[in-house]
Parts: structure tokens; C-alpha cells; sequence
């Protein structure tokens, strides 16, 4: 009976501690949502770009996009992208602050900018 608990215990603490979980949610999203079609939207129209956090490490000695991992770079990146595309769209960037440093949101717009994106078609989230 111990050892059930405890295996069970240890299942559920490697699925909480790990992105095998997320990574499993959000494909599972992924697949059932058909690709953005940027050609049948209304280049006129106004949209919100949204990129969604997804972690970076805070170090003011690197560039804004040095300090974004890999997802976050590629969000932006598709956003960027799309944002090209649009003619009145603002891209949004999201994401907390931990230790009182500058917020995820902040760096993502940051490195938005360095990817030349006028500050001020850059909402932030945090």
C-alpha cells in the first residue's frame, strides 16, 4: 500500500515538475485549430496580435532576444511575421516579473523592437 502511494506520488510530482504535461495540452490545442490563412483576413482591419509567454531568463547584459528561450522566439517570430502582413495591427506581449526584474513582457517587446517594430504598434501584458 506505501509503495502504491508512493509511486503514484512520484508519477504525479514528475508530471507537475516537467513540460511533458503542457507540451502534451497545447499540442492537443494545436491539432485541433487550423493554421491562421494571413491571406483570408482584411489586411484594413485592425487585430491583436497576441504572443504568448513562455520563459526567459532575465540578464541586462544580453540583448533582449539573447534572453528569450526558444518558444518565446518563435512565438515572436510568427507574430512579427504576421504583424508584416497587417497593415493596422498591434502585437501584444505577455508575461509576469519574478525578483523584481523586468518582466517577460517587457523583454518580449523589447526584442520585438530589435526585430524592427515601432514601439508603439507594442502593447504589453504583465
Amino acid at each position: 500500500m506505501i509503495w502504491s502511494l508512493a509511486l503514484i506520488g512520484t508519477l504525479l510530482f514528475l508530471l507537475a515538475s516537467t513540460n511533458y504535461l503542457p507540451k502534451r495540452l497545447v499540442s492537443k490545442v494545436e491539432q485541433e485549430n487550423e493554421v491562421l490563412q494571413v491571406s483570408e483576413l482584411n489586411a484594413n482591419d485592425q487585430y491583436f496580435i497576441f504572443v504568448l509567454a513562455a520563459g526567459y531568463e532575465f540578464d541586462p547584459k544580453l540583448p533582449a532576444l539573447g534572453q528569450l528561450n526558444l518558444v518565446t522566439l518563435g512565438r515572436l517570430n510568427e507574430a512579427v511575421r504576421i504583424f508584416r502582413l497587417m497593415k493596422n495591427s498591434i502585437l501584444v506581449t505577455s508575461g509576469c516579473t519574478f525578483y523584481n526584474t523586468t518582466s517577460q513582457a517587457q523583454v518580449t517587446k523589447n526584442a520585438a523592437i530589435e526585430l524592427g517594430v515601432d514601439f508603439e504598434s507594442i502593447e504589453t501584458l504583465e
